[in-house]
């Protein structure tokens, strides 16, 4: 992962769909380098479709569903209302 971001610049990439993509495999790998991007694209980025599978990746564990509550208390505001209700539904909040 590490090579490949090195290479890539996964990490930072401004191509939403390509992010969510790494930050996906990322928190699957374990590798906690993207979090702190991460953070901001879930702010930043609203759309469900995009949103719903990191969020549900990272309820899977206990450590990262407390930071994506974290992440998302700042992030809900700016979510459309059915985004709220599923991100809601995912860390039962």
């Amino acid at each position: 992962m590490s090579m490949l971001d090195k290479t890539f610049d996964l990490t930072h990439s401004n191509n939403a769909e390509i992010a969510h993509a790494w930050y996906l495999l990322s928190v699957r790998a374990g590798y906690k380098v993207v979090y702190p991007a991460m953070s901001e694209y879930l702010i930043a980025i609203g759309r469900r479709k995009l949103i719903v599978p990191l969020y549900k990746e990272l309820a899977q564990t206990e450590q990262g569903k407390a930071w994506a509550l974290k992440v998302y208390q700042q992030a809900r505001p700016g979510y459309h209302g059915l985004a709220q209700g599923t991100v809601d539904g995912i860390l039962n909040k």
